[in-house]
């Protein structure tokens, strides 16, 4: 995977991301098991801008176990 400098932050994050949009309605098993495999392959970043609870929840509890090694990118005003 390749990582690129977040402006002037001091964060890498990788090229790819994991827009999490397509999200509503699955389980957490399904959602755990992408998250999973997306860190794997170095992804670092998850694109998060659904103001569903239960999206946010699911994605939230996906990400938990390893927080320190994802960088979380939120939208403000997106509903």
């Amino acid at each position: 995977m390749n990582y690129r400098r977040l402006g002037r932050t001091g964060l890498e994050v990788s090229e790819i991301g994991f827009g999490a949009e397509w999200m509503p309605g699955d389980d957490q098993e399904k959602v755990s098991r992408l998250v999973d495999f997306a860190a794997e392959q170095g992804v670092n970043i998850v694109d998060c801008w659904m103001a569903d609870p239960a999206v946010r929840r699911v994605l939230g509890n996906a990400v938990c176990a390893h927080r320190d090694k994802w960088i979380v990118q939120g939208h403000f005003g997106a509903t």
